[in-house]
């Protein structure tokens, strides 16, 4: 009466089916790990003004 316990399902059904599920674990961790940010980072966030300091080319005396 009943096709044999997922039998229903060919390959394309198992290769979706497996895709949904990773992509639900991917979103499940991603929204954990948003709602309970990194605890070892302390303090204000580094300005800008230091950021681009860092990137600017050091000056080198003329010869």
């Amino acid at each position: 009466m009943f096709p044999a316990y997922c039998s229903a399902l060919g390959l394309t059904g198992w290769l979706l089916m497996l895709g949904l599920w990773v992509a639900v674990v991917a979103l499940v961790v991603w929204g954990v790990t948003r709602l309970f940010p990194d605890r070892r980072r302390t303090g204000p966030p580094p300005s800008p003004a230091a950021d681009e300091r860092s990137h600017q080319p050091v000056s080198r005396p003329a010869r």
